[in-house]
């Protein structure tokens, strides 16, 4: 379902009428709920990775624009077919003072420091999974995760009634929540 689609049936079920403004409010609103649903869960449409070279003792590394959940950092020396699956770290000061090749993570903002981080060479590598933000949608674009349309439509009708039926609001929020949870045990099955 696209985006057009989307604002169609949130237009119907909320009884709105067509003005340009409305057009507008419906579609942030179903952005915002999708970003809202999206950073929440883990699904597989969203699974990306990337490979990114280190340089020389390199502690800090920053996250790519569109991070937005982790799945998993591997470290992986130069020229080796095997990586080590990081750990996240407990604290800064369990990990300051070791030697050796990196074991843990720590997040930082928008960056991970590794620990250890004395025996980097330049060259290794850090395999980084995890699922990015998904893009705004506009009118021709395609939900990312499909599994959401339904949760996505019910939050959005919520959102507009909120200020006129605060009744059936808070029943389109409930059920929005009921098809957000019931999408997460369908990504967990998979």
């Amino acid at each position: 379902m696209n985006l057009s689609e989307l604002r169609d049936i949130v237009r119907s079920e909320a009884n709105i009428q067509g003005l340009r403004e409305n057009q507008n409010l419906i579609d942030n609103h179903i952005n915002q709920e999708f970003q809202r649903f999206t950073g929440r869960s883990k699904y597989p449409e969203l699974l990306t990775s990337t490979n990114i070279t280190l340089t020389a003792a390199q502690q800090s590394i920053n996250l790519p624009a569109n991070f937005q959940l982790l799945e998993g950092l591997v470290y992986q020396k130069y020229q080796c077919t095997h990586g080590i699956q990081l750990g996240k770290g407990l604290s800064l000061s369990f990990q300051t003072g070791q030697n050796g090749t990196p074991k843990y993570y720590s997040r930082f903002g928008q960056s991970f420091n590794l620990f250890p981080s004395v025996d980097v060479q330049a060259g290794d590598t850090l395999i980084l999974s995890y699922y990015k933000k998904p893009e705004l949608l506009v009118d021709a674009d395609e939900l990312q995760v499909p599994s959401l349309e339904t949760a996505i439509i019910q939050a959005a009708i919520s959102r507009i009634l909120r200020m006129t039926d605060s009744k059936r609001s808070v029943m389109a929020r409930q059920e929005a929540e009921r098809a957000f949870v019931n999408t997460r045990a369908e990504s967990q099955g998979s």
